[in-house]
């Protein structure tokens, strides 16, 4: 198959690491790994290696959000503090979250200057340093757009307040990892 010795090529030449899983009509057509998983160990992947979805993950809660305000659970405007008691913004809204607008400054950096590398970040843990710090705003809410590792970690937040919900309904989606 010629995207395997792409792929080989590319991985060869250290311009490729990762799995591939190409898919047609609900059979698997291609499906390889190529490289290590972790650089210290230097354990390989495999087709089953987890990753970090990171920046991936963002288009996944933003429908959990359209989900939840469609069964009428929250609305886009509605600000954050509804849901997050402790979360010392109070004019920034869900919709702002959703769409970069809030003016949170990146958690990448208070974590750094807060926190010890060994440190366990977890969303409710950067709610908490949130409201210990209360960090100025990059800029007003709504006034302009920021991507904002932080706007999403905020936004889990407040859709892990319905997670029976969303886990009822998506149980029914018969996911598999295969």
């Amino acid at each position: 198959m010629r995207i395997d010795s792409v792929l080989t090529y590319l991985y060869e030449r250290q311009l490729f690491n990762g799995t591939v899983l190409i898919g047609s009509k609900s059979k698997e057509v291609y499906k390889k790994a190529f490289g290590i998983s972790d650089s210290r160990s230097g354990a390989m992947l495999s087709t089953t290696s987890p990753f970090n979805l990171a920046s991936v993950s963002k288009q996944f809660y933003t429908m959990m959000v359209m989900m939840l305000r469609e069964q009428g659970k929250l609305n886009y405007d509605d600000h954050v503090q509804k849901y997050l008691p402790i979360f010392p913004y109070p004019d920034i809204t869900i919709r702002q979250l959703m769409n970069q607008t809030s003016g949170l400054p990146e958690y990448f950096d208070l974590v750094d200057f807060h926190r010890g590398l060994l440190d366990t970040l977890t969303n409710q843990s950067l709610l908490e340093l949130l409201a210990q710090m209360k960090p100025s705003l990059e800029f007003k809410p709504g006034e302009k757009w920021q991507y904002c590792n932080t706007n999403y970690t905020t936004l889990a937040s407040v859709i892990e307040k319905y997670r029976v919900f969303l886990l009822t309904v998506f149980s029914s989606f018969t996911l598999q990892n295969r």
